[in-house]
């Protein structure tokens, strides 16, 4: 039994020493090329326990694709030391790699490095790599390809330190681009190997290049189509010279590994805004829908950056929320369009400092459209005491420049074309005096309190003016039927209190008393004014479609979405008075459309009618469709006007019909806008009473 062991043995050893020798024939060959699935393809294999392992006419496939070829791998380390020592001496020549990343991440570089155990590590088992010729197209996601070619690296290791030297030319875009790198790195089992001194320099290569590094930031509308670049790195300190055809920067950047944090300070910086840049930007923050009339050449100087990194790779990952800097940039031409024209921005300054604890940005621009004009900034916040302070002042601006900021609303309907613009805000904890006023062509606006986190008391009265073709404008979205023959003014008393939630355009106000004064108006027939004609008998208006509306000074109350109206009197066609009071609610009505004494007497002659007296008629529906139910408005009238006859029979059978006024009415604001400016007209084709119509004939007139 012993002696069949030492047989299986000493055959086992003989088949291991054999081994090497058997796979190099064509025969082992094939097998091992069978048992790995035809997944690695080869035409001739030398191995040897004791000498160099080379390899002829390599293939690696990867999803059906060839991956990676060369026609000669060569390892110069014995099969013995790779599998005891985990040393590996390789050159490769003429490699050919097709890389395609399809993972989130954008790029190799960006992933999680996190091995699993017992993992292969690349860096720390090659001793030497040598790679000749190479031919290299990567395709990171889903950026065009970019192809290197005549790739000459070479990486040697003693102990913890590599050496890498590249060499490597590219074509992108009929563009011939180069990459010359030279490097010692420290390796460690425990990291990826970190840059101790880099030299680098790119010349005329495609920023495809940066997508490997960058994610999904839009590198070529910020530098162009190619940049050169001269890198070099001594330990922690990064000194960097870039130029594109949009960007030139040069200066020194410091990583600090252990606080993993990068430094940099006075970098001067010199850049071109594209429409591409523009419109990145735009997709980061509310901008106006303005394109960018021709490229606009920006200097500064970057005094002071730091962000946070993350150590993995070979170069410090940015984390965008750790971002501290202190930069100026000037532009001396702006060009900015709109399809109502061209702002010329001059002189334009901006400075802006971002800190964890501070944000505060200053600018000053000239602007030259039809008229000249200049706007100014100076915005602060503290975050740890959320103080904000605030001095924004404009004159001549063009509204167009800020048209879409509040998408709600157009301000260029509302402002007219340019405004001149007054604010100043002293918050701490949003608490603070808050004023502002704006004056264009349209309309005007005041405001003067102190801000109580969600609520205004106001110091001074607030005050608004809306121009005729701002009125326009706002009754359009209120009421369509209405169109303004005046200005419109809006008024708040000193002492109110102003309460509001944000977002601050929302429908959620709460104002004590609003006053509005719009005058005359000129009204389109619809349901309402149809049916008041109607009722009135005004039959001079049947063939047109617009008429004259007199309205007095309006009183409202607004808690959030419910809107309180006193009385307010109108004057119908410049003949009929008529009030209108009541409750709102999410545009449905709840009112009362009330006919005084002297509408009732001038329209169905009732007479021996108190002077105060107002006959209440419901109007509901919506704002847009506000009703009156003619019927029940007849019947009413019918019945007020058989009642006041001196000879009805029914003030015998009925006392309770001398009782006018069976719900209170709320009294009348005099003097009215038209008393004692316009007489009232006749309706001559009215239908009138005679003295001796008997009552049922009186009755059928007002049906009719």
């Amino acid at each position: 039994m012993r002696k069949i062991c030492y047989e299986i043995l000493l055959a086992f050893i003989i088949f291991l020493l054999f081994l090497p020798n058997f796979l190099s024939t064509q025969l082992g060959t094939q097998l091992l090329i069978s048992f790995l699935g035809k997944k690695i393809q080869l035409t001739k294999l030398h191995l040897s326990w004791f000498g160099r392992q080379k390899i002829l006419q390599l293939e690696i496939i990867k999803q059906n694709q060839h991956w990676f070829s060369s026609p000669e791998v060569t390892i110069d380390n014995s099969l013995i030391s790779l599998l005891l020592l985990y040393k590996l001496k390789i050159e490769v020549r003429e490699p050919k790699l097709f890389w395609e990343e399809k993972s989130q991440a954008s790029s190799a570089s960006l992933q999680s490095h996190t091995k699993p155990k017992n993992s292969f590590d690349l860096f720390n088992c090659i001793q030497a790599l040598r790679i000749t010729n190479g031919s290299f197209k990567i395709v990171p996601l889903d950026c065009p390809a970019m192809q290197f070619d005549h790739i000459d690296l070479k990486w040697t290791r003693q102990q913890g330190l590599g050496h890498l030297i590249l060499l490597a030319n590219s074509l992108q875009n009929q563009s011939k681009g180069s990459i010359h790198l030279q490097g010692s790195f420290l390796v460690s089992k425990k990291t990826h190997p970190l840059p101790l001194t880099l030299k680098a320099t790119c010349t005329n290569l495609s920023t495809e290049f940066l997508h490997l590094f960058t994610q999904d930031f839009p590198v070529r509308s910020l530098l162009g189509d190619v940049f050169d670049l001269k890198l070099d790195v001594k330990e922690q300190l990064y000194t960097f010279d870039l130029s594109s055809p949009l960007v030139k920067t040069q200066g020194l950047a410091h990583w600090d590994k252990k606080k993993e944090q990068l430094t940099a300070s006075s970098i001067p910086i010199s850049f071109t805004l594209t429409q591409g840049d523009y419109a990145f930007i735009k997709s980061l923050m509310k901008l106006p829908a303005l394109t960018l009339a021709e490229p606009s050449v920006f200097h500064g100087m970057i005094h002071q950056l730091s962000l946070n990194t993350k150590a993995k790779g070979f170069f410090p990952s940015l984390n965008q929320s750790s971002l501290v800097f202190h930069t100026e940039l000037t532009s001396e031409k702006l060009l900015l369009a709109s399809p109502l024209g061209v702002s010329h921005i001059s002189s334009l300054q901006i400075q802006a400092k971002v800190s964890e604890e501070r944000i505060s940005s200053q600018i000053q621009a000239v602007i030259s459209a039809k008229k000249q004009g200049w706007f100014s900034s100076d915005i602060s916040w503290e975050k740890q005491i959320e103080t904000l302070h605030a001095e924004i002042r404009a004159s001549e601006l063009p509204t167009y420049l800020i048209e879409g900021i509040f998408p709600q609303i157009s301000l260029q309907r509302l402002w007219g074309p340019s405004i001149d613009l007054t604010l100043h805000a002293k918050l701490l904890a949003r608490n603070g005096p808050l004023s502002v006023e704006v004056l264009s062509p349209y309309s005007s606006f005041s405001l003067q309190g102190q801000l109580q986190k969600e609520a205004i008391t106001l110091d001074k009265p607030l005050y608004c003016q809306l121009s005729k073709e701002a009125g326009v404008y706002v009754l359009q979205e209120i009421f369509p039927s209405l169109q303004p023959k005046n200005p419109i003014s809006i008024k708040i008393a000193a002492g109110e209190t102003l309460s509001f939630s944000y977002p601050f355009l929302s429908m959620q106000w709460v104002i004590p008393s609003l006053e509005i004064e719009m005058g005359k108006v000129l009204c389109h027939k619809q349901n309402f004014t149809s049916s008041l004609f109607n009722l009135l008998k005004i039959h001079q208006f049947d063939a047109t479609i617009t008429c004259n509306l007199w309205i007095a000074p309006i009183t409202m109350h607004i808690d959030k979405s419910l809107i309180t109206v006193e009385r307010v009197e109108l004057l119908l066609a410049d003949i009929y008075e008529i009030a209108i009071w009541g409750k709102i609610k999410d545009h449905s009505l709840k009112m009362k459309v009330g006919l005084p004494a002297s509408t009732l007497t001038k329209a169905f002659q009732i007479p021996n009618l108190p002077d105060d007296y107002v006959l209440a008629l419901t109007l509901e529906g919506s704002l847009e469709n506000p009703q009156i139910n003619l019927k029940k408005a007849a019947a009413k009238i019918a019945a007020l006007f058989i009642c006041q006859q001196n000879k009805n029979p029914l003030n015998i059978l009925f006392p309770l019909c001398k009782s006018l006024q069976k719900t209170p009415i709320p009294p009348a604001k005099h003097p009215f806008p038209w008393e004692q400016r316009i007489s009232f007209a006749k309706d001559k084709n009215s239908k009138r009473f005679k003295p001796d119509d008997k009552p049922l004939e009186q009755l059928l007139k007002v049906m009719r």
